[in-house]
């Protein structure tokens, strides 16, 4: 092996276990959100739960990132209907296609 490969696959690895160790976050961090809420009605609290890149620095740069841009994920009604406006076009396009 050269060291060409040997880095590439040290940067896989990396990559990978990154990966590993954002999805074992992501099931923590619902599993609190849950834990949260059910005590949350039990006790009538008012206390905000923490964002993912507040109770987890680090793991997620991404996110991290786009907040700091203060980008935030797109409205579902907005997505329905480009997705919409797609799909009519298409059957426009090909009219015996269902």
């Amino acid at each position: 092996m050269s060291l060409g490969d040997i880095l590439a696959a040290i940067k896989g690895y990396r990559k990978r276990e990154q990966t590993a160790l954002q999805a074992q976050a992501l099931v923590a961090y619902r599993q609190a959100q849950y834990l949260g809420n059910i005590i949350g009605v039990m006790l009538d609290g008012k206390q905000k739960l923490l964002t993912m890149t507040e109770a987890f620095p680090g793991i997620f740069p991404e996110f991290e990132q786009l907040q700091a841009q203060g980008i935030r994920q797109q409205d579902w009604r907005l997505i329905k209907a480009r997705i919409e406006e797609y799909s009519a076009r298409q059957r426009a396009r090909r009219p015996n296609v269902r």
